[in-house]
């Protein structure tokens, strides 16, 4: 009998001392991570052709595809209450960036409409594309906790924020005839704001081990912008010089899981993964023109992915 009030009164201890641990409330966390991210998606259009032969020897796409795996840098901070709580962070990520180069002996030409609308585009003996693609986002979050986060094995929260976005692209097409050298240049800006909502579930199988999926989803205004610069024999001639710009929407899908390790009350590390899709957006290959009319254009129906892995730390006070 004496085991058996014993074993109860141990139990006891170690439930109110595991509740204690998990309903720890700090008043503010900080965090910072790093992630490993790809960038998916993309315009996909003929750039240069091999007259010779008929074949289409470069695509947009092809740059695309080789963006690979790049580097990401978040930091956020929070504070609130079992009720609720408010949130910011903050990502930026290295640019990705690809080029690449053909040659074909005079039988490279861009494929325009009239090939007699330029000089250089035609019969080149070489031809070099490039692709830089910058971003960066923020957001402001607060969550409202239908049940307190780290006090009982399940929580569950819903979202309202703000988020923004920002997106610059730069495409340079250049052609190489003989000696001359001309450029078909491209640089689009977007700056989506707007609202977000979202959805998180949380588990706690363990005092130290948290287990976390969210869902949000964001509609914004961008503003929209496009450069475009056309220059023929050796950029002597400009073809084309203009800006348009424009408001448009867009809207945003973002999933989330993560997996954190409590060290100390005060001290955590984590472990998570990050995909989303963005729609609406002005991509700079999107405004090659190979019209020769005068047009000025802007085209806003392009989206990129962007997924990976997050690595960080979290401080509590």
């Amino acid at each position: 009998m004496r085991k058996w009030w014993l074993a109860l009164l141990l139990l006891s201890s170690a439930s109110l001392q595991a509740r204690g641990y998990w309903c720890y409330d700090p008043y503010l966390a900080l965090w910072g991570e790093y992630g490993y991210q790809r960038r998916q998606e993309g315009p996909e259009k003929t750039v240069v052709v091999n007259t010779d032969s008929g074949k289409k020897v470069l695509k947009t796409q092809d740059l695309t595809k080789r963006f690979g795996w790049g580097h990401a840098f978040r930091a956020g901070a929070s504070t609130g209450t079992d009720l609720g709580e408010l949130e910011a962070q903050y990502t930026y990520y290295l640019p990705w960036s690809d080029r690449q180069t053909v040659y074909g002996n005079g039988s490279l030409s861009a494929p325009f409409q009239d090939p007699l609308f330029t000089f250089d585009y035609v019969n080149a003996d070489s031809a070099s594309a490039k692709y830089k693609s910058w971003l960066q986002g923020g957001e402001v979050n607060f969550w409202y906790h239908i049940t307190p986060p780290r006090c009982d094995y399940f929580s569950f929260s819903w979202d309202f924020g703000l988020r923004f976005v920002y997106l610059r692209e730069k495409f340079n097409l250049s052609f190489t005839r003989e000696d001359d050298t001309s450029d078909y240049d491209i640089t689009t800006k977007n700056l989506l704001y707007g609202p977000q909502l979202g959805a998180r579930f949380e588990m706690n199988p363990i005092s130290s081990l948290t287990w976390t999926f969210q869902i949000k989803g964001a509609a914004f205004l961008n503003d929209a912008e496009n450069q475009t610069y056309l220059g023929d024999d050796n950029n002597f001639f400009t073809l084309r010089d203009y800006t348009k710009k424009r408001w448009t929407t867009s809207f945003l899908l973002d999933g989330f899981g993560q997996i954190a390790y409590h060290w100390t009350p005060c001290f955590s590390i984590h472990f998570s993964y990050e995909g989303y899709i963005v729609t609406g957006l002005a991509l700079a290959p999107d405004q090659l023109d190979f019209h020769t009319d005068n047009e000025r254009i802007l085209r806003e129906r392009g989206q990129i992915v962007v997924d990976g892995l997050y690595a960080g730390v979290t401080l509590s006070f």
